[in-house]
């Protein structure tokens, strides 16, 4: 190579040396910008508490009560349809807020209360209302307007987490045998609900691609999902009611059609070399094969991931599909991910991209069970709740409440 060929070949080396590091300083001085503006956001929606309380006097019994139960009970059963949504996306998780207490002290009441919204729940299921889809059909589920842009439709996210909830309350009652023999018929009405709800989706089933693995597409609901296989989430929430539904009756097609969907999510989360999974809201359609590293992954929100989990974690406990090694996988997602900051600010996607909105991190009391793998997720979750949430919803609460009395996590 001729002297003025090596000088020229040496000069954009240095050139290109430079423009690398300046990038990489750029980016670090732009990932420093976005996590304090981050920051400055979070705080704009979870103002730090002052003073700041301990778990003991923040997670009680008598406060749950003031908050949740009589007066407030009441107030929140006033609207308990499904049409904007408030069934699925509140009251369900205040029937397990319920349940909880009730693991939590033994104490009846609790399952009095949430055999109120059992049967709120029950009774109005568009069949009983004699409300139609925009189909025409009239579904023995809980349908919503809110969603789709034809209309009113029956989605398969909002049938899973009402009839999970249902379950659940089923499987707590049974722990009080006085209480359970006294629902008597209303066993078979909770039962015949749920089970109607879930098989107006049977159509939306479809087996694999992969074998062992099994997933719902959307149908008749939003335009973007029409014959496409539909997010994490929603999956999950069906596959977690019928494993409940399992838990509770001994179905083996229950069962099964839970370790389907199990599979199905197991097989898209994506490994990553800091040794966490990492996922986005729409799971690919084939399994994941190859690593990627956290950045490369467009993380689902951590609002919505918590229900992705809901599955997994319900299967992990009895040692189905998700493992232990799973399990510490999705640890580190906490830890590398979303509860990266430290400190009780946890980030608005599961990768924690600093560039999340703080508003899509609801019910973080989601990720609590993963602290059997690694304590640091108690700590975060709980200084969470400590600093920055003053007022938590029934199962944020209840959980805590558990955790304290029956000393898990």
């Amino acid at each position: 190579m001729g002297l003025v060929r090596k000088i020229a070949v040496a000069g954009f080396l240095n050139v290109l040396l430079l423009f690398l590091c300046v990038s990489a300083g750029a980016f670090a001085y732009n990932e420093e910008i976005a996590q304090a503006r981050y920051l400055q956001s979070f705080l704009a929606l979870y103002p730090q508490v002052n003073p700041v309380p301990t778990l003991e006097q923040y997670a009680t019994v008598e406060r749950f009560d003031k908050l949740w139960l009589g007066e407030n009970l009441e107030k929140n059963l006033k609207d308990h349809t499904n049409d904007d949504g408030a069934l699925a996306w509140w009251l369900t998780y205040y029937i397990r807020g319920l349940d909880c207490m009730y693991r939590a002290t033994g104490d009846v009441k609790y399952l009095d209360a949430s055999l109120r919204i059992v049967r709120a729940a029950v009774a109005c299921t568009d069949d009983k209302r004699g409300i139609a889809l925009f189909t025409g059909k009239i579904a023995p589920t809980w349908g919503s307007p809110k969603y789709a842009e034809r209309g009113r439709a029956a989605l398969v996210v909002n049938t899973g987490l009402i009839c999970a909830a249902l379950f659940d309350f089923l499987l707590t009652a049974r722990q009080s045998p006085a209480f359970d023999s006294a629902l008597g018929a209303e066993h078979k009405a909770i039962l015949d609900t749920a089970f109607d709800a879930m098989e107006f989706h049977e159509r939306q089933w479809r087996d694999g691609p992969e074998p062992q693995a099994g997933h719902y597409i959307g149908m008749d609901q939003e335009n973007m999902y029409e014959g496409k296989v539909l997010p994490g989430n929603r999956q999950s929430a069906m596959g977690w009611a019928h494993w409940l539904a399992y838990k509770y009756t001994g179905g083996t097609a229950y069962r099964d059609r839970a370790l389907a969907v199990g599979h199905f999510i197991r097989n898209r989360l994506v490994p990553s070399p800091d040794g966490a999974f990492y996922w986005p809201y729409e799971l690919s359609e084939q399994p994941v094969r190859e690593e990627k590293q956290r950045e490369e992954v467009y993380g689902e929100d951590t609002s919505h991931a918590g229900l992705t989990m809901m599955l997994p974690f319900a299967l992990a406990a009895d040692n189905q599909v998700f493992f232990r090694s799973d399990m510490e996988r999705l640890a580190r997602t906490v830890m590398h991910g979303l509860a990266r900051l430290g400190g009780g600010v946890f980030l608005g996607d599961i990768t924690g991209n600093a560039y999340s909105k703080p508003g899509r991190i609801r019910f973080i009391c989601n990720w609590l069970p993963l602290a059997k793998y690694d304590p640091g997720i108690k700590e975060e979750v709980v200084s969470f709740y400590l600093n920055y949430k003053p007022d938590p919803q029934p199962i944020e609460l209840a959980q805590l409440i558990l955790m304290q009395k029956k000393h898990i996590y």
